[in-house]
C-alpha cells in the first residue's frame, strides 16, 4: 500500500539515471533472455528503496490471426553469472490481424509496482524477460524507488489524509486527469538530457490534491529510441521547483517514449499552487505529450 503514502519533499530515484542507456530485452518461446544491467555495483552509491519499474512493451506479428502473449519480468541483484531475483511481475498483451499484410505491431507503456524492499548501496541490479509466445516481443524498463536517506514520514497536512488512506475521503472531484482532455506537450531540453522549459498544466488547484503519476507519449517530433524523464514541479512562473520525478522508457530503434508512470507515493499540492512539468530525454528538442493523474480531497 505504498502508494497511499502521501509526501511533499522527497523526490523518486530513477534507474538507470538520466544519461544511461536502457537495454532492450526479448525473451521469447518461454525462454529467459539474459540479464540487461540497470546499474553497477560502483554506481549505486547510495541504499536504494525499490518501489517498482516504469515498463515499455513492444509485440509484434507477420501473420494473421491474433497474438496473444504472457510476459514475465524479473529484476536481480548479484553480478554478472550470479544474478539472484528479488521481485517478479507479469503482463499481457495481443494483437490482431484479418489478412496477411505488412505485419502489426502493439505498444505500451505501465508501471509494475513492488512491495518496497531495501537494497544495500554497492548492489548491482539488473533485470530479464521471458515471453511464453514465439511471436517478437520487446521490453525495457527504468526502475523507480527512493534513496533509503531521502525516505520521509508520511505527511499529516491533510486532517483527513488516514481517511484517504482508508478510502473514506470527502472528495472534491476524486480521481481526476491534468489537463482536462488530451495531452500537454513538453518539449526535453538541449542538449540531451538537460532540462526543457516548464510547461503549466494546472494555474492553481482549487482544492488539495494529489498528483497520482503521468502519462507521456511521443508526438509529432518524436523519434526512435527516445526517452524521456518528467519532472512534476510546484511554483510560480520562473520559480519552478520540482517534487517529483517519472520517467517514459523506450529503446533503440522503437518510437516512443511511451508510458502510465505511477507514483509510489502522491504528491500532495496545497490549494491555490501552480503545478507544470519539466521534461528532459535521450535526444535534444523533442516533444513528449503529457498528462498527469490526481485525486482532489475537499
Amino acid at each position: 500500500m505504498i502508494n497511499l503514502l502521501l509526501k511533499r519533499d522527497v523526490i523518486e530515484t530513477i534507474i538507470p539515471t538520466a544519461g544511461v542507456a536502457i537495454t532492450r530485452l526479448s525473451g521469447v518461446s518461454g525462454a529467459w533472455s539474459a540479464y540487461g544491467e540497470l546499474i553497477s555495483a560502483a554506481n549505486l552509491t547510495y541504499d536504494f528503496i525499490l518501489c517498482g519499474a516504469y515498463l515499455y512493451e513492444r509485440l509484434f506479428s507477420a501473420s494473421n490471426g491474433l497474438s496473444a502473449t504472457c510476459c514475465t519480468y524479473q529484476v536481480a541483484t548479484g553480478e554478472p553469472g550470479s544474478e539472484v531475483p528479488i521481485a517478479e511481475d507479469r503482463t499481457m498483451m495481443s494483437l490482431y490481424e484479418a489478412t496477411v499484410g505488412d505485419g502489426m505491431m502493439s505498444f505500451r507503456g505501465s508501471t509494475l509496482l513492488f512491495p518496497p524492499m531495501l537494497i544495500p548501496a554497492s548492489t548491482r541490479l539488473s533485470y530479464r524477460n521471458s515471453s511464453d509466445s514465439a511471436v517478437a516481443q520487446r521490453g525495457s524498463l527504468y526502475l523507480v524507488g527512493y534513496k533509503a536517506t531521502d525516505w520521509g514520514l508520511p505527511l499529516t497536512y491533510l486532517k483527513d489524509s488516514i481517511a484517504y488512506m482508508k478510502g473514506l475521503a470527502v472528495v472534491a472531484k476524486g480521481a481526476v486527469c491534468y489537463p482536462a482532455l488530451g495531452k500537454t506537450t513538453v518539449t526535453t531540453g538541449n542538449p540531451a538530457w538537460t532540462d526543457g522549459a516548464a510547461v503549466e498544466l494546472v494555474a492553481s488547484a482549487t482544492s488539495p490534491t494529489l498528483i497520482t503519476g503521468a502519462h507521456g507519449v511521443g508526438v509529432a517530433t518524436a523519434t526512435a529510441g527516445l526517452c524521456a524523464h518528467a519532472k512534476i514541479c510546484i511554483g510560480s512562473v520562473g520559480n519552478e521547483k520540482d517534487h517529483s520525478e517519472v520517467a517514459f522508457a523506450n529503446a533503440a530503434s522503437q518510437v516512443g517514449p511511451l508510458g502510465a508512470s505511477v507514483l509510489p507515493r502522491p504528491l500532495l499540492v496545497k490549494t491555490g499552487e501552480r503545478i507544470s512539468v519539466i521534461a528532459h530525454g535521450s535526444v535534444a528538442a523533442k516533444n513528449v505529450g503529457v498528462s498527469l493523474q490526481g485525486f482532489e480531497l475537499k
